[in-house]
């Protein structure tokens, strides 16, 4: 079921949500793999909360892969805290 919210996210409020820093969100963004920021205004940007919460459901959904991929993504993870 589609969410229909045309409420607007400030940039703290997608950080709670989603659990990211602002320079992943950006940096998703600008990889078009994350919902993109709509200007509100000449210095602001925010985000339409359905967006997000489509964003989540995604990423929950492509989270069920099969466990030899599960095992690579987490073997990746180890990598990177080991640097």
């Amino acid at each position: 079921m589609m969410n229909n919210s045309q409420r607007f996210l400030r940039l703290h409020q997608v950080k709670e949500k989603t659990g990211f820093k602002k320079s992943w969100i950006y940096q998703q963004m600008r990889l078009k793999k994350f919902p993109a920021a709509i200007r509100i205004g000449s210095t602001h940007v925010a985000w339409l909360e359905s967006d997000i919460e489509e964003w989540i459901k995604q990423q929950v959904s492509n989270s069920s892969l099969p466990e030899k991929s599960r095992a690579a993504v987490h073997d990746r993870k180890k990598y990177r805290r080991a640097k």
